[in-house]
């Protein structure tokens, strides 16, 4: 009797270990290379980083979470800011030299 008590609990709990164990797939949602600034919106409710990646994404301040990603520049970002009002982005890259590429958003 108590074999078989004991072979139900081993039972019930090895479940339950094999059940918590599963393994998930995680898709990275931050830049893949180098994150050259971070700024604070005008009202600090959003954060906007700018990456080696080309992108960069507007992040909501308080839980973390990506709203927006910003694509379309062919080379690092290396300035990004947001206009006075917090309703606008602009981001450049050094093309050459001399030249900057803008994109506002």
């Amino acid at each position: 009797m108590r074999q078989a008590l004991l072979l139900i609990l081993i039972l019930i709990f090895s479940r339950k270990l094999t059940f918590s164990q599963q393994a998930k797939l995680i898709l990275p949602i931050g830049h893949t290379l180098s994150v050259q600034l971070a700024h604070y919106s005008p009202y600090n409710k959003l954060i906007l980083t700018a990456s080696s990646d080309h992108s960069a994404k507007v992040w909501d301040a308080v839980t973390g979470t990506l709203l927006y990603t910003i694509a379309g520049h062919t080379d690092a970002i290396l300035s990004a800011e947001f206009s006075p009002n917090g309703k606008r982005i602009a981001t450049a890259i050094v093309v050459t030299y001399f030249f900057i590429s803008i994109l506002l958003f």
